[in-house]
């Protein structure tokens, strides 16, 4: 199998083109899975959580045991 041309080859000199995703095909010649692909974009990612940090609204944990009396009526 060539990837890079998208083709797959027999001893026989058959050979067989078929289609893949630009994205998909990038990935796999790469090495890369899902977090390989995120941290492609790591700067970019920090720079917008850095941006958001300050307006980020933390909360409270709820204690559920508290909130809700059991049983429940």
């Amino acid at each position: 199998m060539d990837l890079p041309s998208q083709t797959v080859k027999d001893n026989h000199g058959l050979v067989y083109k078929f289609e893949i995703a630009p994205s998909r095909k990038e990935v796999l010649l790469k090495g890369l899975d899902d977090i390989g692909t995120s941290l492609l974009h790591a700067g970019a990612i920090d720079t917008y959580e850095k941006a958001h940090a300050a307006t980020a609204t933390m909360y409270e944990t709820v204690d559920v045991k508290k909130l809700f009396q059991w049983p429940l009526k």
